[in-house]
């Protein structure tokens, strides 16, 4: 038997070590300067992204090709429809701030 989805994220996010450890103070003092806590909070999300879609598979819908021609390579036959109406909303709210 598989293990849990559950106990499959918290391996992964353990070997892409995101889990959360306590870091002592004398790590935290000033070794690290602000330009290099961004990039490493963009490798964070893009860890963290990666391991996203690998897990949640409802997150892409695949439409139903009617006419299949072999070889053919056709242009939004998979979508993301969360994500696209996450798009909207943000546009919508940065063009016109009194929509939300």
């Amino acid at each position: 038997m598989a293990p849990s989805q559950l106990a499959q994220l918290k391996a992964a996010l353990s070997s892409a070590g995101l889990n959360r450890k306590a870091v002592s103070k004398k790590d935290r003092k000033g070794k690290k300067g602000a330009r290099s806590a961004d990039v490493e909070r963009a490798k964070k999300v893009a860890k963290l992204n990666e391991i996203h879609s690998r897990f949640n598979k409802f997150d892409e819908r695949e439409t139903k090709v009617k006419h299949d021609v072999g070889g053919r390579k056709l242009k939004g036959v998979t979508g993301r429809p969360t994500a696209s109406k996450q798009a909207g909303i943000e546009q919508v709210s940065c063009t016109n701030p009194e929509a939300s």
